[in-house]
């Protein structure tokens, strides 16, 4: 991460709020974040059952459905 902030730095790359100085601290903020890294799932939650209204995490299944079915593409 030192070496990332240090190569910021070196070219001159202003943080998100201006700042020259890059904390390792924000380089791991970044990293991790599901929007930089293209890991973002906007539909949290799914319903399984409609007439129960049962809502369930979404790790995946959703998406991979779509897929496998052709949806939205």
């Amino acid at each position: 991460m030192l070496q990332i902030a240090r190569g910021l730095e070196a070219d001159g790359i202003p943080t998100g709020a201006g700042n020259t100085r890059w904390h390792t601290s924000t380089i791991n903020k970044i990293l991790r974040n599901e929007k930089y890294i293209g890991d973002a799932l906007l539909q949290k939650t799914y319903t399984v059952d409609f007439l129960s209204k049962k809502r369930v995490p979404n790790n995946g299944i959703v998406i991979l459905s779509m897929r496998f079915t052709g949806y939205g593409t």
